[in-house]
């Protein structure tokens, strides 16, 4: 992870290689470092959004477990196709296309795009 970074930053170097080793299936099961939190306090408090960083950390993991749920269900309605959130058969399938033509983009494109169903 360290090798993304496009800073010197110690205390981002530091997240990267312990956010690293918690690996991206802790991240996207929501268990994220303390050290993650620590270098986002300072930028919170300087914004104008008047949250705590607990709010901040509980908010974004279930914002982070909300994404990961519904492309969990994105994925089970088209491995074992049903009605996806009381969907007709065309518009499930206008979902699908296009979230086909992003899995056939190079692996580079494809990391920029984040897809909400």
């Amino acid at each position: 992870m360290v090798n993304f970074l496009h800073t010197v930053d110690a205390n981002f170097e530091l997240l990267s290689k312990v956010q690293g080793r918690l690996g991206w299936d802790s991240s996207v099961e929501g268990r994220i470092s303390k050290v993650f939190l620590d270098v986002t306090k300072p930028v919170l408090l300087e914004s104008y959004l008047f949250l705590s960083i607990e709010m901040w950390g509980t908010s974004s993991i279930r914002k982070l477990l909300e994404l990961t749920h519904k492309q969990w269900k994105f994925r089970n309605s088209k491995v074992h196709y049903g009605r996806l959130d009381g969907l007709t058969k065309e518009e499930h399938l206008q979902i699908i296309q296009p979230v086909e033509d992003i899995l056939k983009t190079p692996s580079v494109s494809r990391s920029l795009v984040i897809v909400i169903c």
